[in-house]
């Protein structure tokens, strides 16, 4: 016999037991599809009516919801038990309220139930100058009073800010850093291009110490 032929013989088996691997699993009926989980029954309830735009909300301890208004730029505790509403004042920097700014961001520190530490961001104008130019935001902390937050430190100052898209989103992260989302405040400096630019803190999400020092392992 031929020495040469064997391996074209071994092939052409292979390929014969591939093509019929492919025939059969082609025959093979087509399992039905998987159920689908029930949804989710939501239930909305209505707490509280004629809020003057709520925008950031916490829970707190004690059966508290925290909440901004950004208009007015007060700091509100809505008691979840009794439904009654306290009201705290909060010392803003040359507060600037307009189109989408003002009081915007809010989150409680870890330590909250002692320290009462809250970390806001919210929208002025530089200098006390009311002109297109001057649009800023700026993230905080206060110490919440009985009626009043009040020993600010600026952690973050000069974010751009625009009459829209200033972002100040503040969220407590796992590592123990603060992370704050801004916008790209779309009419200032070069528009909506800066958040591509590492040079401005618009457009991007920025992530800080709590005392707003700048962690030794952030990227840039």
């Amino acid at each position: 016999m031929n020495q040469r032929v064997l391996p074209i013989a071994a092939s052409a088996l292979i390929a014969a037991a591939v093509v019929v691997g492919c025939v059969a699993a082609q025959n093979q009926p087509v399992p039905p599809p998987t159920e689908q989980p029930a949804p989710t029954a939501w239930r909305v309830e209505t707490l509280k009516t004629g809020l003057e735009r709520p925008w950031s909300i916490n829970f707190a301890p004690g059966g508290q919801l925290l909440m901004t208004t950004r208009n007015t730029g007060e700091v509100q505790a809505l008691d979840l038990g009794t439904n009654a509403v306290q009201r705290y004042t909060v010392p803003l920097q040359n507060f600037r309220v307009e189109g989408e700014g003002g009081l915007l961001g809010m989150e409680l520190a870890s330590d909250f139930n002692s320290s009462k530490t809250v970390y806001l961001c919210y929208s002025y104008w530089k200098d006390g100058q009311k002109v297109d130019l001057a649009r800023r935001n700026r993230l905080s902390s206060f110490v919440l009073g009985s009626g009043s937050l009040n020993s600010e430190a600026t952690l973050i100052d000069d974010i751009p800010g625009w009459s829209n898209h200033n972002g100040c989103r503040v969220v407590y992260g796992p590592d123990g850093k603060l992370y704050v989302s801004m916008g790209e405040s779309p009419g200032l400096f070069t528009g909506a291009e800066k958040a591509q630019e590492l040079s401005s803190t618009g457009g991007k999400i920025l992530r800080i110490n709590l005392d707003g020092t700048i962690p030794s392992d952030n990227p840039f």
